[in-house]
């Protein structure tokens, strides 16, 4: 819905001559990569017990196994 919502306010402007694939590959990367530090987090923090996954999920149980434990 977020993403809906901000179509629709962008839909009728004008590109700026500044955008270009390499930005939007770079944006669309960071939200990739904040979604899964989100997701190990998630999973790294609460146990998700009656949960199939963990908290984080797959993705999440995955990217936190991968994570340095302190």
């Amino acid at each position: 819905m977020l993403a809906y919502a901000g179509w629709l306010v962008h839909k009728d402007q004008a590109l700026p001559d500044t955008r270009s694939r390499i930005n939007t590959l770079l944006r669309a990367l960071g939200f990739v990569l904040t979604l899964v530090t989100s997701c190990a987090l998630a999973s790294l923090h609460w146990s998700g017990l009656g949960l199939p996954n963990s908290a984080g999920g797959v993705l999440g149980e995955l990217a936190g196994r991968a994570a340095p434990r302190a």
